[in-house]
């Protein structure tokens, strides 16, 4: 091999090229960067094998990705064949359970009520709510558990507490729309006035202007404040001073009727007159026959308590007829039936209360006959 290398011409060897055929790594072209070739065979079926290997490798990648998503699917569509299945299975059981309650139910109704009671839109309308508890316990004597007013009987008042809970939050609102719409109006109201009164205390000569009328008001208001109390006053003393003139004689008028009731009840009906301001010949004089004054007899009975007139005749009424313990008539303690007038009910219609103190078969003079 040292014969075939070739020598340089400094050691004696001959200048003679290879043909360009046996030279070794060359591609039979001469040049290039460096004069000869930087890749070999080797390199070239590295780069191809890379190459295949990396496209295998991506299909094989595709491959199993589209595995990978075709089980995920298989999985969803196994969960949501579950879910379906178990949806199906409640559906069954719920309808299963509504039929089995509809059947317990018209047993339920079928134990004390007729066939034609029992029927499904019975049922229906028991279930809906179309029959009420009451007149299932009227009619079709059901016995009761819990189960309607815990379930039912909830969701009901949840239903409506929902809706008052929302009409009282628009109610709220509307509320809130108008007192704010108001406050706004009144705030303008303001603002305007403000300017108003701004542009008239800005005008000149207004201080002037506006202290002599202020003063005058002031004093106008005050003379006319001092005259209508100076009125008030006085005639609220005449209204107190004609009360008192009422009371004094409304007393007066009283005592009189009783003095005259005891002088009557003495017989003394001079006396009497005399207290009532009649004139004696009316007391004294004429027949015993004469009805025009009531004579008290033992025949007569009369009222103990409060006669019907003078029962809810406002203040005073005790004092206007006599108190129920006592006694007016010297035997009134011999008849028991003296609050009861069997010959002839007598109803004053005046208002003596004369006539209502006593109860006779003749009203006094003054009273309404009947």
């Amino acid at each position: 091999s040292s014969a075939a290398s070739p020598r340089s011409p400094a050691l004696g060897g001959s200048r003679r090229r290879r043909s360009s055929a046996t030279r070794r790594g060359s591609s039979g072209q001469s040049g290039g960067i460096l004069g000869k070739k930087f890749y070999s065979q080797l390199d070239v079926f590295c780069v191809i094998a890379t190459a295949i290997a990396m496209f295998y490798g991506r299909v094989r990648r595709l491959r199993k990705a589209k595995e990978t998503a075709r089980k995920r699917n298989r999985a969803a569509f196994r969960i949501q064949c579950l879910v379906r299945r178990r949806q199906a299975a409640v559906r069954v059981r719920r309808i299963e359970a509504a039929v089995r309650i509809a059947g317990m139910l018209r047993s339920i109704l079928a134990r004390g009520v007729k066939r034609r009671h029992t029927s499904a839109t019975k049922i229906q309308a028991l279930v809906r709510g179309y029959l009420t508890r009451r007149r299932m316990e009227r009619r079709l004597r059901l016995r009761w558990t819990g189960t309607f007013e815990r379930v039912v009987m909830r969701k009901v008042r949840v239903m409506r507490a929902k809706r008052e809970l929302k009409q009282r939050r628009e109610y709220l609102d509307e509320q809130h729309m108008i007192r704010s719409s108001a406050m706004a109006g009144y705030h303008r109201i303001c603002r305007e006035e403000k300017l108003a009164w701004a542009a008239i205390t800005t005008s000149p000569g207004f201080e002037g202007i506006a202290r002599r009328s202020y003063r005058a008001e002031v004093d106008s208001v005050q003379a006319a404040t001092d005259a209508d109390w100076e009125s008030v006053m006085q005639r609220h003393e005449e209204e107190l001073e004609k009360r008192r003139q009422e009371e004094e004689e409304k007393r007066v008028t009283e005592a009189n009727l009783m003095r005259a009731l005891q002088l009557l009840e003495g017989s003394n009906r001079e006396g009497a007159a005399a207290v009532m301001g009649l004139p004696p010949g009316v007391a004294g004089g004429g027949d015993p026959n004469d009805s025009s004054v009531v004579t008290p007899t033992d025949s007569m009975p009369r009222s103990r308590g409060r006669s019907p007139r003078s029962r809810g005749s406002g203040f005073g009424s005790s004092a206007r007829s006599p108190a129920r313990g006592t006694d007016l008539s010297p035997n009134a303690d011999d008849d028991l039936d003296a609050d009861v007038d069997d010959e002839e009910p007598v109803e004053f219609g005046g208002g003596d209360e004369l006539a209502a103190t006593i109860s006779g078969p003749h009203p006094p003079p003054g009273g309404r006959r009947r």
